[in-house]
């Protein structure tokens, strides 16, 4: 492991740009399970208003200031990858009916929840099966697009 990670360190020039790296991407990581939490609890609270009979099109979602509706959220993690995207929810709502719509709602939820769930059995594989290594770490990345 230490062998693996001194040829990286050569490779990016020192051990300051690998922690820089791996930081990045933590953080970066952070972030896709930070938006992909908060469009859950948005998609929760759409789903209640619909069931009350409420309109759904001025419920927003926001994370870091930016709206998540309608962008991709991608987590590259161990050299696999999860995609997430869900449509603004007010072109959705013009585009379904109540219950197409929670439906749909549902099914990105449990989407979600099973991207998180990807994401916690991954981190708690063993060292050995989730250890960094040269050709994994050049895709350790997570980002919304």
């Amino acid at each position: 492991m230490s062998n693996a990670l001194s040829i990286f360190e050569k490779h990016l020039g020192g051990a300051d740009i690998l922690e820089g790296y791996l930081a990045k991407n933590i953080k970066d990581i952070n972030q896709a399970i930070g938006s992909l939490q908060t469009i859950d609890s948005t998609l929760k609270k759409a789903i209640s208003a619909l069931e009350k009979q409420e309109e759904i099109h001025t419920i927003s979602c926001v994370f870091m200031g930016e709206n998540l509706m309608g962008k991709e959220i991608i987590l590259l993690l161990f050299g696999e990858s999860k995609n997430f995207f869900i449509e603004d929810l007010a072109i959705l709502s013009a585009q379904k009916t109540s219950q197409e719509l929670l439906e749909l709602l549902h099914k990105k939820r449990e989407e979600i929840s099973n991207i998180l769930d990807w994401v916690m059995e991954r981190m708690e594989e063993s060292p050995t099966q989730s250890s960094f290594s040269p050709s994994f770490a050049s895709s350790q990345l997570s980002k919304i697009l």
